[in-house]
């Protein structure tokens, strides 16, 4: 049987679910939170076409909706790509085009430079974790709307052969 990364946030999240898995300042996820949202994330993503061995760029600061980005990303069978939220818009657009980066995960707290990759020509499919608005290079898809999403891992199929992130 494969066990990846995110099968023991899994198992320990149903060993042991009102744990604190991550704190974050005076913030604290347990690890059902964490599977829980994790699992939305990656139900949201495969909606809007995310697919096994994709890449997903994770323009976030540190923080606990990081860390539910990755695990929701790597349920959904992708790789994340981490972004550097204090980097140039340049070297972003660079980094998106040379990894094929198609689904971003970000916040609207990054809306302004999100908006200005979409003006340098970045084309992405969804925009995960911001609020719509124009000049967004994607459909986007906010935090909230999220908490509707099903729990439970979806089935991709994900090995340990594939990637997990670059």
């Amino acid at each position: 049987m494969q066990y990846l990364l995110h099968h023991a946030i899994d198992a320990t999240a149903g060993r042991t679910p009102d744990q604190d898995a991550i704190r974050c300042m005076d913030d604290a996820l347990t690890y059902a939170e964490l599977a829980d949202q994790s699992d939305q994330l990656a139900h949201v993503l495969i909606e809007n076409g995310v697919r096994r061995g994709d890449r997903v760029g994770l323009y976030l600061d540190k923080g606990l909706r990081a860390s539910v980005a990755i695990y929701g990303i790597l349920k959904a069978g992708a790789a994340y790509v981490p972004l550097d939220p204090a980097a140039p818009v340049e070297r972003l657009r660079l980094i998106l085009r040379d990894c094929g980066i198609r689904h971003l995960v970000s916040e609207s707290s990054k809306r302004d430079i999100l908006v200005q990759l979409g003006a340098l020509g970045v084309a992405l499919d969804a925009c995960i974790g911001v609020e719509p608005t124009d000049g967004l290079p994607g459909h986007a898809v906010p935090w909230g709307e999220l908490t509707s999403a099903p729990t439970g891992s979806p089935a991709v199929g994900a090995t340990e052969q594939d990637l997990a992130y670059i």
